[in-house]
């Protein structure tokens, strides 16, 4: 009978541990989305005002090749979004 009762215990809790992780999903979700809209709408704008075909995101450290004529609009960015 005690087994039984550790072993819902630890179902409940396991339960628990789902939902919270779960919430904490969605609030993140809700706190970090309008963050990263205004800096996609940033990115996007300098790139169309600076007329650039492509925007590669490279934060994942994976670069083939790198041209020194390689433009980093990370500053221009920043300035758009009044980060200096």
């Amino acid at each position: 009978m005690k087994e039984e009762e550790l072993q819902d215990m630890n179902a409940r809790i396991q339960q628990f541990q789902s939902a919270a992780r779960e919430n904490i999903k969605i609030t993140r979700d809700e706190v970090f989305k309008p963050v990263i809209d205004k800096a996609k709408k940033a990115i996007s704008d300098v790139a169309i005002e600076n007329n650039f075909a492509y925007i590669f995101d490279l934060s994942n450290g994976f670069v083939i090749f790198y041209d020194e004529s390689t433009i980093d609009i990370l500053p221009l960015v920043k300035k758009k979004l009044g980060i200096y």
